[in-house]
């Protein structure tokens, strides 16, 4: 996702269902999540990633979501 809006519009979309991201690095957000829900909020971090703008319904957006124990581990 490109520029700061679209990323932090969805991190704070994010946090209102319960994920919250504690480091941006770049163009990366990290959000710690139990273990035991990793493979749902991949899920869901990349759909609100990916959501388009209101006012953008043509821009093209993708992401990449990985998770592990560490941060190195999910890069």
């Amino acid at each position: 996702m490109r520029g700061p809006f679209g990323k932090m519009n969805a991190a704070l979309r994010l946090n209102d269902l319960g994920y919250r991201f504690v480091l941006q690095a770049h163009d990366e957000l990290v959000f710690p999540v139990p273990t035991d829900d990793a493979a749902n909020a991949k899920k869901i971090i990349y759909r609100e990633l990916t959501r388009r703008p209101s006012w953008g319904r043509d821009i093209p957006l993708d992401a990449e979501v990985h998770a592990g124990p560490t941060y190195g581990d999910a890069k």
